[in-house]
């Protein structure tokens, strides 16, 4: 076991059956690769095997894969956001696609940490990133005003 890779843990968890925390059953496909057709083809199989719908990923209508499912996708191209089983409404991970999942897997309390708590200024406090990308994240156009930036609860468009 001491030269296991996180893919033999995952195939011996199938195998086993062993249970395991709902969290990594939601894995974000947070980009796909290019020549997608190329590399469905090539995979198809194992595709089949994984229970990965090919026509779906093909079209880019996959958002979520199972841990098992991501490793293998990571493995021809696919950037895939794992989430992690720490504190919930810790900001730190927010420049891996945190806020994308949580807004994705646990809406209500998304909008609680973005409303309530005021997660999405905190962000733009700790995180030096662009403002399209901090758009993204939290799901919210953000406006300049008297340099300082709002929140616009309309969303991106």
């Amino acid at each position: 076991m001491q030269r296991w890779r996180e893919k033999d843990i995952w195939d011996y968890v199938e195998q086993e059956e062993i249970p395991y925390n709902n969290l990594y059953k939601m894995n974000i496909l947070q980009t796909y690769p290019k020549k997608l057709d190329i590399l469905m083809k090539n995979n198809e199989s194992r595709l089949i095997e994984l229970e990965i719908y090919v026509n779906e990923l093909l079209n880019e209508q996959i958002q979520k894969v199972k841990r098992f499912q991501a490793i293998f996708l990571e493995s021809i191209g696919f950037k895939i956001f794992t989430p992690r089983t720490g504190c919930m409404m810790c900001p730190f991970p927010v420049k891996h696609g945190y806020m994308q999942w949580m807004r994705l897997n646990h809406e209500k309390v998304y909008n609680a940490i973005k409303r309530e708590i005021g997660w999405d200024k905190v962000i733009l406090m700790i995180q030096p990133i662009k403002q399209q990308s901090i758009e993204v994240l939290i799901g919210s156009k953000m406006i300049d005003s008297n340099k300082k930036f709002l929140i616009h609860e309309g969303g991106v468009s």
